[in-house]
């Protein structure tokens, strides 16, 4: 295949052949992933696009599932690797109050539906729906990723819209539960609707296509980000085409009429494509892990934000961590493998003080050659010299003032191993 970038960069090498495309509402794949999921197919992977909702809040869903097969015409994506997974637009907040509540839509409706083109989820594998509840809702994204059993998922993280929230949490729960139960071992990568592209900045006309551009922190839409820490993909060429209507990004939001989407193309066309990889080799999963004081259910549980009510970022900072006791003089974490495993990287996730000092004791068969401590407010990064073969790892910290979210042991570094010239920090392009 000819090369589709003027890099080398290649989509296969990322994603593998399957990649699926987890998102809420119809709009929000071009919103979140317009170049990548159009860069897939161009490349020839296989595609799943799965909507979690019918988008029926202000139209029909048959407004909205004609508009999706509009957008999936333009691009070459198939309509059977088109999944709508029929739960109800704006629903979200009271199912996640209400777990085992059946929700009532704003239309009248309490059951997963589709229609005659195109079913629900559940419709498809057993000719009936299933009634609107988080625990279905999370049992159909987990169905969905079990059928096609995807190399990578691409899902939309948490931001300002509730559905989106939602989503977000529900997909990285199922993710945890497929992981350790070792029924699922892809790649995942989260991207934002809003604050990378439905909410970007202007600057198509511009007389060279920029990076992707936020207008504030990301940290104010997922505390468990940085945008240092963003996965920027290259665009293929038929996306960066300067006739704007011959654009296929633009052609796809042009698709979504109902959503006025075409308004959004100079916000969507750009230089990169952005995600963020939440990484799924992630040893501690698999680990027993002890605490010399509080909960440690939250430091493997595979969410660096897990917010106890949706509409709150506050919760993340007050609930849903590790704290220590505050008469807990010397907090520890004890990390158990079942077995030596190799060790190059551990990552702490959470909130830190400046003074904060960390000491690792290894047991005393595991031989180091020497590490080093990288500290920032939201991570501490440990960093062997060289790998260590360990069954067990234990953390002691200097004070009891922080909390961690989430506890990462990496076997190896990873790094992305493709070349892109860059000018001023924007992609350049032959």
């Amino acid at each position: 295949m000819s090369n589709l970038f003027g890099t080398s960069f290649k989509y296969r090498k990322l994603f593998g052949e399957k990649v699926m495309f987890i998102v809420p509402h119809q709009d929000d794949e071009m919103n979140m992933a317009g170049s990548a999921l159009i860069g897939a197919i161009a490349e020839g992977l296989d595609v799943i696009l799965v909507y979690t909702t019918n988008g029926d809040y202000e139209y029909s869903f048959d407004i909205r599932q004609k508009e999706v097969y509009n957008m999936a015409r333009s691009i070459g994506l198939p309509y059977k690797n088109i999944v709508f997974l029929g739960f109800a637009d704006n629903i979200s907040n009271e199912l996640f109050s209400n777990p085992e509540q059946i929700v009532v839509s704003r239309k009248g409706n309490n059951t997963t539906y589709g229609n005659e083109l195109a079913q629900d989820f559940f419709s498809s594998l057993n000719g009936q729906g299933k009634p609107y509840t988080l625990r279905n809702y999370m049992l159909a994204i987990e169905e969905v990723i079990c059928k096609y059993s995807p190399d990578s998922i691409v899902a939309t993280d948490y931001d300002k819209h509730i559905d989106h929230r939602l989503c977000s949490i529900c997909v990285e729960k199922v993710i945890a539960k497929l992981l350790k139960q070792n029924l699922w071992n892809g790649n995942l990568f989260k991207g934002f609707a809003y604050s990378t592209g439905y909410e970007g900045v202007r600057d198509y006309f511009k007389t060279h296509l920029l990076s992707t551009k936020v207008k504030y922190d990301i940290q104010l839409d997922n505390p468990g980000l940085s945008w240092e820490h963003r996965v920027r993909l290259p665009v293929i060429d038929i996306c960066r085409d300067l006739i704007i209507i011959n654009n296929p990004i633009y052609c796809g939001m042009a698709a979504h009429i109902s959503q006025k989407a075409y308004s959004r193309g100079e916000l969507l066309i750009n230089g990169d494509q952005v995600f963020w990889e939440k990484r799924t080799d992630n040893k501690a999963l698999h680990a027993i892990i002890d605490v010399s004081s509080g909960d440690a259910k939250y430091l493997n549980d595979f969410l660096k934000f897990n917010p106890s009510r949706l509409e709150s970022l506050v919760e993340f900072y007050e609930n849903n961590m590790w704290k220590p006791k505050s008469n807990d003089k010397k907090p520890s974490i004890h990390i158990h493998f079942s077995n030596k495993n190799l060790v190059s990287r551990c990552i702490f996730a959470g909130l830190f003080c400046d003074d904060l000092d960390i000491e690792l004791a290894l047991e005393e068969s595991c031989v180091s050659s020497g590490y080093h401590i990288k500290k920032l407010k939201t991570e501490i990064i440990i960093d062997f010299d060289q790998q260590i073969n360990t069954s067990s790892l234990k953390f002691y910290f200097s004070d009891n003032d922080f909390a961690i979210s989430e506890v990462e042991i990496f076997e190896e570094r990873k790094s992305y191993e493709y070349c892109h010239i860059l000018c001023n920090n924007e992609f350049m392009y032959s």
